[in-house]
């Protein structure tokens, strides 16, 4: 940048003292005391202000506005005390830096209209889906109202975000309530999310109506995503807001933390897309074997979707890792937002997915916990009350799934309760 100077044996020197002359750093007696600045590669605004060398000397720069235009770029402020002969000058007081758009990071203004654009999407998706519950009341399912809960949990987030960078925008100061609001609701949004799923692919709702003692599991899981998760981006949040005065010790510490809670978090993820996708091919398999053509299409459909996205997931995570190792980058620095919000964009994609499957429509009570009946040849033929009633219960035996028929046999005391069949189902 053309501050400080060094010589060919790696001398490096900031300020022209008596060792920077005789080392051919700095013109002379002219400059002594002040930084050393080489006028044909420095491209900004110096000041100096004299300090006496002895006595007390209060020196104030009140209001002092710079403008500087030479485009979009890193932008580097440096303040030095030259005179080495003198006494230690403590500096205190604030200064912003405001780039034509506004106090907003040059890398992340552009994220700004980013979540602009998703505050819509979601509050599109969220009108969509709440009207046509209530067009298909009567349709409803219990997935659909968690799908309801979890769109209206992103619009909110959303909105804090898009709050917080725009008065961060216009002031140059955030709104810590909702920079700390929209991440606990965000996270709470990816844990409910991640539970859903792992619920709708062990049959919740599709083929039983209860997990039993692997909603414990499930539970316990959630909660531990959603604390670790909390924990590393309050610390991350802490450790950038603070580091201007918290110690260098102190500051490795917390980066340290972060460091080994972000694996922590990978490993619990890992875990929730093994159990989903395990949960999928078992409840696959079971609807294959009972002739739920209807119900297994949409399992297939849900599968896809969710290999889908982790491929991108890798894909994604090695184009950033190579970013960041490559000396000159992939992506300029003005695009580097883009590196952490492709994961939102990834968890929408996959939302609005599982949304769409789950639509609310006339049918959609054909995809909850009743059975499709299964095509059989021939008539059947009863005789008396007592044939129908055996003949009900051995159907029900053949079709529920062990699982099911386990927990319902445990918290009934061996009582077997008979399934619903629906007459409006594929037969």
């Amino acid at each position: 940048m053309g501050v400080g100077a060094s010589d060919s044996f790696g001398n490096l020197r900031w300020c022209c003292a008596n060792d920077a002359i005789a080392l051919n750093m700095c013109t002379g007696k002219s400059d002594y005391g002040r930084l050393i600045v080489n006028e044909t590669l420095f491209k900004g605004t110096l000041r100096s202000l004299p300090i006496e060398a002895t006595g007390k000397q209060d020196v104030y720069v009140t209001n002092s506005q710079i403008t500087v235009d030479e485009g979009s770029g890193n932008y580097v402020l440096v303040m030095a005390n030259c005179n080495t002969e003198g006494r230690t000058v403590s500096v205190s007081g604030w200064y912003s830096w405001k780039s034509k758009g506004g106090y907003l990071p040059g890398d992340l203004f552009n994220a700004l209209y980013y979540y602009i654009f998703l505050v819509l999407v979601y509050a599109v998706l969220l009108a969509w889906y709440g009207i046509s519950m209530a067009v298909y009341k009567e349709a409803t399912i219990p997935i659909q109202k968690w799908i309801l809960v979890t769109l209206f949990m992103g619009l909110v987030e959303m909105l804090f975000k898009t709050a917080d960078y725009l008065i961060w925008n216009s002031s140059g100061t955030r709104f810590w309530f909702a920079v700390y609001f929209g991440v606990i609701l965000g996270i709470a949004k990816q844990a409910l999310s991640r539970v859903l799923v792992l619920m709708v692919s062990l049959g919740w709702g599709v083929v039983r109506d209860t997990l039993g003692d692997q909603m414990n599991k499930i539970i316990f899981l959630g909660s531990f995503f959603f604390a670790s998760s909390a924990a590393c981006d309050i610390i991350a949040i802490i450790s950038y807001v603070d580091m201007k005065t918290i110690s260098t010790e102190s500051e490795e510490e917390l980066i340290g933390i972060v460091g080994i809670l972000t694996i922590i978090i990978i490993l619990v993820d890992v875990t929730f897309y093994m159990w989903i996708l395990n949960a999928l091919n078992g409840t696959m398999q079971y609807l294959e074997n009972m002739s739920q053509h209807n119900k297994l299409r949409r399992y297939l459909r849900l599968r896809l979707i969710l290999l889908l996205s982790i491929l991108f997931v890798v894909i994604w995570g090695i184009f950033g890792l190579v970013d960041t190792f490559l000396d000159e980058g992939v992506l300029t620095q003005e695009s580097e937002w883009a590196i952490r919000s492709a994961w939102e964009l990834n968890y929408l994609l996959v939302l609005v997915s599982v949304a769409i499957l789950w639509k609310p429509n006339p049918s959609a009570k054909d995809y909850a916990f009743v059975m499709e009946l299964p095509s059989v040849g021939g008539d059947v033929e009863f005789t008396t009350n007592d044939d129908v009633e055996h003949q009900e219960e051995t159907v029900h035996d053949n079709l529920r799934p062990p699982s099911a028929i386990e927990e319902v046999n445990e918290n009934n005391g061996g009582h077997d309760p008979k399934f619903k069949i629906d007459d409006a189902a594929d037969a």
